[in-house]
């Protein structure tokens, strides 16, 4: 027997003859019946792919819709990112805040529905979402504008966006010309060193004067991959250095941030990665900034060591 014979052939499914609120009532109570973030810490390694191939980076408002068994809001969060998670199932919520606490981070739960987000415009700089979701307007509470959706094809492309190399977006005066590719992204995490020193052709005045970098430099998966310190000098872990010379400068979205920077290459010593660099761009900038203490004649030679991180992208001529 035919569905037509059954119900004549003028009868439609439409949206009005379907009861949309009891169904999420039900699939909310299903969510919420057994205890899924037992099943969903099985794949954690699943959120953190997600949250490597987003290239999710510390201080970022990060939104994660759909939160479920809280893998993607986790790995954000251990990449020091500033979390709201959100889910229609407070149950879950409840389950990934106890996850969250364990391992102290820092991050803010809150039940919405993902199909009426409660955030206004230019929320977050970026929105993580699963499947079967996929939202109307995904870039609507995103100021960068980038909306990743955790899905199989997404998964299956993660190992590719994760390892390929893309030069990042950058002001007119910090880019390369064409002749250059890009060849290594290197982050780092140290510190700016600032001496208390009289201003040049003033010797009645003092101020912090930026004496050197000192930082360690890794991978995108956080392997140590070399060092940065006075020159400025980048060292590779295979011996080969590049020396830079400041090109432009770009103050950057973070007034509490260094400024990103373009640098050329005045020159290089070894046979290793570092041999054949041209060009070099500081870019996400974290602190770093200049001493905000006094400096003056009963300080003078005082030396401050500000944190900071930034990631450095390499370049070399095309071949």
């Amino acid at each position: 027997m035919s569905l037509e014979s059954t119900v004549g052939p003028a009868a439609k499914l439409t949206d009005a003859a379907i009861d949309f609120t009891a169904i999420k009532q039900r699939q909310q109570a299903a969510w919420a019946s057994g205890d899924f973030a037992v099943i969903g810490v099985t794949l954690q390694i699943v959120g953190e792919s997600l949250a490597e191939a987003a290239d999710v980076r510390a201080g970022e408002r990060v939104l994660d819709v759909a939160a479920g068994n809280g893998n993607a809001t986790l790995a954000a969060a251990r990449r020091f990112a500033q979390v709201t998670s959100t889910d229609y199932v407070p149950h879950l919520l409840d389950k990934d805040a106890e996850r969250g606490k364990a391992e102290g981070l820092d991050v803010r739960f809150q039940t919405a529905d993902a199909e009426n987000l409660p955030f206004a415009d230019g929320s977050f700089v970026m929105k993580l979402s699963k499947p079967p979701f996929r939202l109307e307007n995904p870039i609507r509470n995103s100021s960068r504008g980038i909306a990743v959706f955790y899905s199989l094809i997404a998964l299956l492309a993660a190992g590719c966006a994760s390892s390929s190399l893309a030069p990042p977006e950058v002001p007119a005066t910090l880019r390369l010309p064409q002749d250059q590719s890009l060849f290594l992204e290197a982050r780092a995490t140290g510190v700016q060193i600032y001496e208390c020193a009289t201003k040049p052709g003033d010797s009645s005045g003092f101020a912090w004067v930026f004496k050197a970098p000192e930082a360690t430099l890794a991978d995108r998966w956080g392997r140590p991959i070399g060092k940065h310190y006075a020159g400025p000098t980048w060292e590779s872990s295979d011996g080969s250095t590049v020396v830079g010379e400041l090109a432009s400068r770009d103050p950057g979205p973070e007034p509490s941030a260094i400024p990103w920077l373009l640098l050329t290459a005045k020159s290089t010593s070894g046979a290793g990665d570092l041999a054949g660099t041209r060009s070099i761009q500081r870019v996400h900038t974290t602190g770093g900034v200049a001493p905000a203490q006094p400096c003056a004649s009963r300080n003078a030679k005082q030396t401050v060591r500000v944190p900071y991180t930034a990631t450095y992208y390499f370049y070399r001529a095309m071949s």
